[in-house]
């Protein structure tokens, strides 16, 4: 377990908006019994110290970063990592930056829909953390990832941004 200021041994950086912590607790600490370090903030930030320059620290040495997308919009500081995750991967392309889709949400828009995700939405929780482990590890998942996530794509409403301009 890395202490409080050794950044370089998180494997990957968990990047969510505070209304999904819950789940995605419980995901770090299934990634944990996997014998991966993730960095979850509420665990390793210091109270009373600054923390975003920490965050911006830990970020940039972390070994990958996952992206949770809940059924809400991503928080404001969520999105600031997301920037930062993807400069990252622009001067590194084999830096993973992996889109999570958590239930009740759509698939991610903009630059993150430009990668391949991890979907939590349908599928067995547990299956879903092995794929994000996989790819974290930078490791495919074989024909049955690309099974999945052909029906995912499948599943997606290419009209679902024209909901705000309908008819009244």
């Amino acid at each position: 377990m890395p202490n409080g200021s050794d950044s370089s041994s998180y494997d990957l950086f968990l990047s969510y908006n505070s209304a999904d912590h819950a789940l995605v607790e419980e995901i770090a600490r299934k990634i944990r019994d996997e014998h991966l370090e993730p960095f979850l903030d509420r665990w390793y930030l210091l109270p009373g110290a600054r923390w975003r320059p920490r965050l911006e620290q830990i970020l940039g040495s972390c070994k990958a970063v996952a992206v949770f997308v809940g059924p809400g919009e991503m928080g404001r500081w969520q999105q600031r990592q997301v920037h930062i995750a993807l400069d990252l991967q622009s001067g590194n392309p084999n830096f993973p930056v992996i889109p999570v889709l958590l239930p009740g949400c759509e698939p991610p828009l903009g630059f993150l829909r430009q990668t391949t995700w991890v979907d939590l939405r349908n599928q067995v929780l547990d299956r879903g953390i092995a794929i994000l482990i996989e790819a974290a590890r930078g490791e495919a998942s074989g024909p049955d990832l690309q099974k999945h996530i052909d029906s995912v794509r499948g599943s997606i409403c290419l009209n679902r941004g024209l909901l705000y301009f309908r008819e009244m």
